[in-house]
């Protein structure tokens, strides 16, 4: 008897695994520059053939298959993805199997998240679309440009001290969603490229009589020295307040050495320890491994 069911068992487990392997949609092609979200996998099973990500198309790129998706066991990045959150994310990369891997992982190339108080509508549209200048928006699958009048967006009315030189750089440099109204295309969402690497900062060394050393962020949110300086006696006593999902941070600034704090995505600072970066302390981009390899492991 105990054999018979010991052999039920096994049979059972088979014809699950057969099944769950060949419920890949066969026509799923990967190309080199689509765009896909995850959708977390919830159904009850064995991992790695449950558990993991329904990898889809984002964006109306092509009517007849945008609906078709592929399962993957897990992904690869070299950077921290809130895993928690990441309906939130659009990726770019590429479906692999490793040798002697039975199911398939995403490698991902590179990652975009939504910005924080974007816009979201009953109609939504998925078309993706880049901002060249603004005058211009161009879909981003068909590169058909459209000439418009001036660019909206709901973010520099939301958020207080925005850093706008790291937000205009996001802005026509990543992937945006939004609608074209009386030839003036409204930004709904924006998509924040997270894979920034900004090497490392060494810091700055100052003399006796001009000791504060100043640094400033740069378009991609790396920080930058901007040299030494006598502080200030008349610096004013700013209180900056950042909304939720938002972070302070900043430094003293060229060229009186005054503080200049900004509110920033609270997500791009995941496992930044310190607003300054010296030489034995880890990037933030290093952190961010270390968090991604921690959370591997837990799996």
């Amino acid at each position: 008897m105990f054999k018979i069911s010991s052999l039920v068992v096994v049979l059972i487990a088979i014809l699950f695994i057969v099944c769950c392997l060949s419920s890949q949609p066969s026509s799923f092609i990967v190309r080199k520059d689509d765009v896909y979200t995850f959708t977390k996998d919830t159904r009850r099973g064995v991992f790695p053939f449950t558990g993991g990500y329904h990898v889809k198309v984002f964006g109306d790129k092509d009517k007849k298959d945008k609906n078709e998706e592929i399962y993957v066991a897990n992904y690869v990045f070299d950077y921290y993805i809130e895993k928690e959150q990441i309906d939130q994310y659009l990726f770019k990369g590429r479906v692999i199997r490793y040798n002697k891997a039975n199911y398939d992982t995403f490698e991902i190339s590179d990652a975009f998240r939504l910005m924080p108080y974007s816009i979201s509508t009953n109609s939504e549209q998925n078309t993706l679309y880049y901002i060249t200048n603004n005058s211009l928006v161009t879909e981003y699958y068909t590169e058909k440009e459209s000439i418009v009048k001036g660019i909206t967006e709901p973010y520099t009315k939301e958020i207080n001290n925005l850093h706008m030189e790291w937000f205009n750089h996001n802005l026509y440099f990543s992937f945006v969603n939004g609608k074209f109204e009386n030839d003036v295309f409204n930004v709904h969402k924006l998509y924040i490229r997270v894979d920034i690497n900004c090497g490392r900062n060494l810091g700055q060394s100052c003399p006796e009589n001009k000791n504060t050393p100043t640094y400033k962020y740069d378009q991609n949110q790396c920080i930058r020295n901007t040299g030494c300086v006598k502080p200030s006696p008349n610096c004013p006593n700013k209180q900056v307040l950042c909304k939720k999902g938002l972070i302070k941070s900043g430094f003293p600034a060229h060229p009186d050495g005054c503080q200049l704090d900004f509110c920033w995505v609270s997500f791009l600072f995941f496992n930044q320890t310190s607003t300054f970066v010296t030489q034995t302390q880890p990037t933030r981009e290093e952190w961010a491994k270390m968090r991604q390899q921690f959370e591997n492991r837990r799996y």
